[in-house]
């Protein structure tokens, strides 16, 4: 089995951005002479996509991404293109999607699940034509993405926080305008979660209800909130208690069209990637997936 792994070295944080020089010497160590693994670091998001793009033509068997879920994201975009299997190990600082496809609890493991693949389909979200794994949003998120990205304080959850606090209480609610499958809304808002799969970075539920394979994408809606609400409903987030609260609404479709007023913050997994107005719809089973 010829495996071709793509790090992204600059991700994560502590151990988690280690994660791949020990998946290197402990396959050297054990030495798996049934897998080859191949290792490829890459420089840039286009960088990973092409570099899982040309996997297929290279004769590789499938991709392992030990990466963030930006970087996921970027190494599936080639893997669509080719039809080319991809697992993904998180080494991130969220691994909101990474976490939740791979359970694997060593390295042993890992290279037991690449002998013996067991393949999925899974949807593959797109917004302006830019595909996205787990999550895209528009709002409060969004506007912390983007200056977590900016930000002199570097990688790290405590940065994260720090900045969130900061966004919060700063924030504004914004005009917005949302057309799904089955309706128009325009309110009041702080932020919308396009969900593919059920966890924000850090363990939040957002939509714990998300499926993979259901051809549907679960919004989570939240109408224009206090900072005091804002506050309440983050904390209830690591429960999935925020879907009880008055200005929350849950939605789903396969389409999305999104305007604000005025325009707002966008990202995808996690990646800042400019402003409204966004097109989102889902990708139904595009994605051969590696179950970890």
């Amino acid at each position: 089995m010829k495996v071709k792994v793509i790090v992204n070295p600059a991700v994560g944080e502590g151990k988690r951005r280690d994660v791949w020089r020990r998946i290197k010497i402990e396959f050297e160590r054990k030495n798996w002479q049934e897998l080859q693994l191949v290792y490829f670091v890459s420089q840039s998001p286009d960088h990973t996509r092409q570099l899982a793009y040309k996997a297929g033509r290279e004769n590789f068997d499938m991709i392992l991404a030990v990466v963030g879920d930006g970087t996921a994201g970027e190494a599936a975009a080639g893997c669509l293109e080719n039809d080319m299997p991809l697992a993904v190990v998180p080494a991130g600082t969220g691994n909101a999607f990474a976490a939740s496809v791979c359970q694997t609890k060593s390295t042993q493991s890992l290279f037991k699940a690449l002998l013996d693949p067991r393949i999925i389909q899974i949807d593959v979200g797109m917004m302006n034509e830019k595909i996205f794994l787990n999550m895209a949003g528009v709002g409060l998120d969004a506007l912390l993405v983007n200056q977590y990205q900016k930000s002199i304080l570097g990688r790290g959850i405590l940065g994260y926080m720090f900045l969130g606090l900061k966004a919060a209480v700063n924030f504004e609610p914004f005009l917005l305008e949302i057309k799904t499958d089955h309706e128009k809304i325009q309110c009041g808002a702080t932020m919308v979660a396009i969900c593919n799969g059920s966890f924000y970075g850090g363990g939040l539920k957002m939509a714990s209800g998300a499926v993979l394979n259901d051809g549907q994408l679960d919004i989570c809606l939240m109408e224009g909130l206090t900072l005091q609400e804002t506050a309440v409903l983050w904390r209830s987030l690591y429960h999935g208690n925020h879907v009880k609260h008055p200005k929350v609404r849950l939605l789903r479709s396969s389409t999305l069209h999104i305007k604000t007023d005025p325009a707002f913050y966008v990202h995808r997994d996690g990646d800042a990637v400019g402003l409204t107005p966004c097109s989102v719809k889902v990708l139904p089973k595009a994605l051969s997936l590696i179950k970890m």
